[in-house]
Order: structure tokens, then C-alpha cells, then sequence
């Protein structure tokens, strides 16, 4: 991947805590392995390059084994917050009429 995921909220590169990190879909039918990024300034997180297939699906041989290693099950029963919060333009950074600048955070940590 040539860049890391950005933290939209702190406009930063996140840095790579985890390789293959296990989690459960929707109904723990399944484990599926990506990488865990994690944002140095708020502590945000995301899961990316998931693959194509899960690792193991639940009538396979090792589900047990992997999902005692996988760290969290997908949710669809809390919607994710959507903030956006609009900053003043810096001091000789905007010409006049320009919008301010808007910031657009997303997340459903229990932070919010």
C-alpha cells in the first residue's frame, strides 16, 4: 500500500499496530484477517486490506482455534455517528468568500 490510511479527524497517517487482525463477520460464521491501523493522535482505528475470503467459515476445521484469536465481531445494530464541524479560515490562509474549512469525523467507538 504506498500510503497508510488517514485519519480524517487529525489529518494524519495512522501507523500499522497489527497484521493479521482476526475478527468475525455479522453472524460469526465466519473469521476474516486484515491489518489494524490505528490513529496516533485521537487513538481512531480501522481494519483494512481484508481479503477477497474469509480465513476460516464455521464448518471448516480451525474455526474454534481462529476465532479464539479474533479481536471483535462486525455489528449492524449501532449506526456510526457522522460529525462535521466547521472550522474559521486561518488568519491569511483563505481568500475572502471562500467556505470555511469542514472537517467530517465517523465513528461509533462509544467516544461520541
Amino acid at each position: 500500500m504506498p500510503f497508510a490510511p488517514i485519519c480524517v479527524a487529525c489529518a494524519r497517517e495512522m501507523r500499522c499496530r497489527k497484521n493479521g487482525f482476526f475478527f468475525k463477520d455479522y453472524q460469526a460464521a465466519a473469521i476474516w484477517s486484515g491489518d489494524l491501523f490505528e490513529c496516533e493522535g485521537c487513538k481512531a482505528r480501522v481494519v483494512v486490506g481484508v481479503g477477497r475470503e474469509p480465513v476460516v467459515e464455521s464448518y471448516e476445521e480451525g474455526f474454534d482455534r481462529a476465532a479464539s484469536h479474533s479481536e471483535f465481531e462486525l455489528r449492524r445494530d449501532k449506526p456510526a455517528v457522522v460529525r462535521v464541524i466547521e472550522l474559521p479560515p486561518a488568519a491569511g490562509g483563505r481568500g475572502q468568500g471562500e467556505p470555511p474549512f469542514t472537517r467530517t469525523t465517523f465513528g461509533s467507538n462509544g467516544r461520541d
